[in-house]
């Protein structure tokens, strides 16, 4: 059995990221406590040894500058490992597509997404 890539990555990530500014599914008053970043995972019902999950990172932030710096401080951190985190190692991490904006329907937020492949190791 592989580890929750979602699980896994929001251990990683809450080292930068407050946990209540962390999300599964948007609130729908998320505006209200930015930052906010989305945490969504593609994992693959089976496999080996390895398996590769497909991961999107979504950030909510009040300024462009804000959440463009934010994107950047991320990707740098989730490229940098592997991560062990306590629901299984997390390990290796690429870009498909690295940190870029996003327009977004509310002008008073400015939106970044990155998208990854992750391989974990079944545990």
């Amino acid at each position: 059995m592989h580890p929750s890539v979602e699980d896994a990555v929001w251990e990683a990530i809450a080292v930068l990221v407050a946990e209540d500014h962390l999300y599964f599914r948007l609130t729908a008053n998320f505006q209200e406590s930015l930052p906010a970043v989305l945490i969504r995972a593609e994992q693959p019902s089976a496999g080996d040894v390895l398996a590769t999950s497909r991961l999107q990172i979504e950030i909510y932030h009040q300024t462009r500058n804000d959440a463009k710096t934010l994107a950047r401080v991320l990707d740098a951190h989730l490229l940098s490992g592997p991560h062990d985190t306590s629901h299984g190692l997390l390990d290796r991490i690429w870009a498909d597509t690295p940190p870029n904006e996003v327009p977004y329907y509310d002008g008073q937020i400015s939106q970044f997404n990155a998208v990854y492949r992750v391989d974990t190791r079944a545990v």
